[in-house]
């Protein structure tokens, strides 16, 4: 839902959309990767891939965010559905349009909404800590 034909290229998206194809006003669905941009419509993204879940329209959702996101109003407003957390041991680096590697200047989490427990646990594990949080409690 917010990507580029260049990160395409890694994530292998069937359907990608990118600044110009607006993902925020386009129908989701299936499963979803979605790192949001920061800033003013992170919010928006994340109230998005949520109703979308609850509609029944994505099955799925991976979501990456910044840690300090956590604590924020929308974030605990948005997120008051069941989901898995993966903190991770250490910073995710990022690629550049070179493909070089970045230096992460805060921590990450991956999201899980709608993945099954043991998979979610299974894969994620290996990069960190592993939480599970009912619906309406954030």
């Amino acid at each position: 839902p917010a990507s580029s034909a260049l990160a395409n290229e890694v994530v292998r998206a069937p359907v990608f959309y990118n600044v110009k194809k607006n993902g925020l006003m386009l129908p989701w669905g299936g499963r979803i990767w979605l790192n949001p941009p920061y800033g003013r419509f992170g919010p928006s993204f994340i109230q998005k891939v949520v109703e979308e879940h609850r509609a029944r329209r994505v099955e799925q959702a991976i979501v990456l965010l910044r840690t300090n996101h956590l604590t924020t109003g929308w974030f605990q407003k948005a997120m008051q559905v069941e989901h898995h957390i993966c903190l991770p041991k250490k910073r995710i680096n990022f690629s550049s349009p070179n493909f070089v590697a970045s230096s992460a200047t805060s921590g990450s989490v991956l999201i899980g909404i709608g993945v099954d427990r043991a998979r979610f646990e299974e894969f994620f594990a290996q990069l960190g800590g592993i939480a599970f949080v009912p619906g309406g409690v954030s």
